[in-house]
C-alpha cells in the first residue's frame, strides 16, 4: 500500500480507524511521513500515543479523535487518506468516501484496503452473520465500493485483488487459537475464544467458495 500511495517524507497522511497505531509507526519509521491518526476509541488513542511515545515517534505521528464518517479537519489538508480493514463498518460508506475526498489536497489520493462481499454466492443467513460481524447491513462488493469512490469524485480509481489470501489468512487464525488454546483460555474468557475460532473457520469457508474477497483500492482527488 505504502509503494503504490508514493510516500515520502513529505507526506501528510491521515489515518482513519488507526487501531493502536503501529500502521502509523511503519510508516513513520519506513517513510519519516507525517501522520495524523485517528480512532473513535478513546482506549485505543490513549494506548497509540503511548507507543509512539515510546518508539521516539511523536514528533511524526499525532493520535486524535475521529469518526471517518464526519471529519473535522479542513479542506485541501492530506495528501494521503489511508485506512485497513475498517470501512466494512461504516454505517455510510458514500459518506465516509465524500469526507476523503474533501480533506485530501487536489492531486492526493485515497488508499484503502478491505473485504468485498458477493452477496449472490452468500445465503440469507450468512450475510446476516457478516452484517453482524462488520455491524453494518451494506455489504459492499468490488463493485460498490468502485462505484462508491467515483460518486464521491475520485478519478483513476483501481485496485489490487488480493482474494487469494483471504482463506489462506483466516485459515492461520484459526489454526493458531488452536495452537494455543490451552494459554489463550487463561487470560481470556472461553466464549470470546470459541466465538473468534468458528468466526474465523466462518471467513475461510466463505473465501474458498469466493463468496468473500479482498482487494485494496485507490483513487485521486482531482486536480
Amino acid at each position: 500500500m505504502a509503494a503504490t500511495a508514493l510516500l515520502t517524507p513529505c507526506t501528510k497522511i491521515l489515518q482513519v480507524a488507526s487501531g493502536w497505531g503501529a500502521t502509523a509507526r511503519y510508516l513513520a519509521r519506513a517513510y519519516g511521513a507525517e501522520i495524523t491518526a485517528t480512532n473513535i476509541e478513546h482506549d485505543h488513542l490513549v494506548s497509540a500515543a503511548k507507543l509512539s511515545k515510546m518508539a521516539g515517534l511523536e514528533r511524526l505521528i499525532s493520535h486524535t479523535y475521529a469518526d471517518f464518517h464526519d471529519l473535522t479537519f479542513y479542506v485541501n489538508q492530506f495528501d494521503v487518506w489511508w485506512c485497513q480493514e475498517a470501512t466494512v463498518h461504516a454505517h455510510g460508506k458514500r459518506q465516509v468516501f465524500r469526507e476523503a475526498q474533501r480533506v485530501l489536497k487536489p492531486g492526493g489520493c485515497i488508499i484503502f484496503s478491505d473485504q468485498t462481499t458477493v452477496r449472490d454466492k452468500c445465503s440469507e443467513v450468512e450475510c446476516e452473520r457478516l452484517a453482524a460481524r462488520h455491524g453494518s447491513n451494506d455489504l459492499y462488493s468490488w463493485d460498490d465500493f468502485m462505484s462508491a469512490l467515483q460518486d464521491a469524485g475520485f478519478i483513476k480509481t483501481r485496485s489490487t485483488d488480493w482474494g487469494e489470501y483471504m482463506a489462506m489468512h483466516f485459515a492461520n487464525l484459526a489454526r493458531r487459537i488452536e495452537d494455543n488454546y490451552d494459554e489463550l483460555v487463561c487470560d481470556i474468557p472461553e466464549e470470546t475464544i470459541v466465538y473468534n475460532f468458528t468466526l474465523w473457520r466462518f471467513g475461510q469457508e466463505l473465501a474458498l467458495r469466493h463468496a468473500i474477497g479482498w482487494s485494496c483500492f485507490i483513487g485521486y482527488k482531482p486536480i
